[in-house]
């Protein structure tokens, strides 16, 4: 994310104590960089909610709070359900800060997605901020619609598991009803021991591909110049000649949006998924020298061969890049 949204946060029916530890649990978070704002006393408007359900109106609270809140329950009895974390009395402020920080990992994919949806952008970049959060940070996830887990994440070894009936396609259909959880990773061992694991970048692939298509990726325009740091795996991630087109080029020099559409003769909007699912995929290099793609790009032909795409398979290899 470009920039970190603030969470806010509502605190009904806390005691002095549990406010103290709540004050200190806060400010921890905000010296490690978590933005977020505490709401005015009995505001329930947070996008996580804490209530302590033995204050007297606690489960009123509760019952009155939309079900799209998150809410951190402080006593009582265990509970599980969607959008509900759970911690018991007597806590200390070392329990709660590890809850919350967890808590709050889970819910920034989940609220970048409802900005996007607010400014009319394409609601599956919240899912693909949320798989690329969890690879760069090595966490495990479950990917959950309505409570009912779709598919499993390892950031850790990058893998992925879709349960028996689920697939990208229908990880994809509705991305705007998608919740997101942490798991440890023996838990997420436990849960795929019987499943078929992928690669998790090939999901990230598909994902880059249904997101925000009119925009290029942060830090890009129309001018500036790109290479690849690897060959695309167009085996495992779906190939698609358009874009073995745009890699052609992009594996003889560098080159920018503009000059990919004018020497493959492709859409704009077809340069640019192939930016952001490479980006995606940490195969895009940016920053290059100024300079560096202003030679005039030589067009591909639009008739590429079974044979052409050996000998670029080779060029590839010759290059020594690694097929990612």
């Amino acid at each position: 994310m470009a920039h970190e949204t603030e969470l806010k946060i509502s605190a009904l029916g806390l005691d002095a104590t549990g406010q103290r530890v709540l004050d200190v649990v806060l400010g921890l978070l905000r010296e490690e960089g978590v933005a977020c704002r505490l709401l005015s006393s009995g505001d329930p408007t947070g996008h996580l909610v804490i209530v302590d359900r033995e204050a007297v109106d606690g489960e009123r609270w509760l019952a009155e709070l939309s079900p799209g809140q998150v809410k951190l329950l402080l006593g009582g009895a265990p509970v599980q359900g969607r959008n509900l974390a759970f911690l018991a009395k007597p806590f200390n402020v070392g329990a709660m800060r590890d809850l919350l920080l967890r808590i709050i990992r889970q819910m920034r994919a989940q609220l970048q997605a409802a900005e996007q949806r607010e400014t009319g952008n394409d609601t599956s970049s919240g899912l693909l901020a949320a798989l690329k959060q969890a690879r760069d940070n090595g966490q495990a996830l479950i990917v959950q619609r309505d409570g009912q887990p779709l598919v499993y994440i390892s950031g850790a070894t990058r893998a992925c598991a879709f349960v028996a009936g689920q697939s990208p396609a229908t990880l994809l259909s509705q991305p705007q009803a998608l919740s997101f959880h942490s798991l440890a990773d023996a838990a997420f061992r436990q849960a795929t021991q019987d499943l078929a694991l992928s690669a998790l970048d090939a999901l990230i692939w598909q994902c880059a591909l249904a997101a925000d298509t009119e925009r290029l990726p942060p830090g890009l325009n129309e001018a500036t110049p790109v290479r690849l740091k690897a060959w695309p795996n167009f085996t495992r991630q779906g190939f698609r000649h358009d874009f073995f087109r745009i890699a052609a080029v992009l594996a003889r020099q560098p080159a920018s949006c503009d000059e990919l559409i004018q020497s493959t003769g492709l859409s704009r909007s077809s340069v640019i998924a192939f930016l952001h699912a490479c980006e995606a995929v940490d195969l895009l290099v940016t920053g290059l020298p100024p300079g560096a793609g202003t030679d005039k790009v030589t067009p591909i032909h639009r008739h590429t061969t079974a044979s052409r795409q050996g000998l670029l398979s080779r060029l590839a290899e010759r290059l020594g890049w690694k097929r990612a």
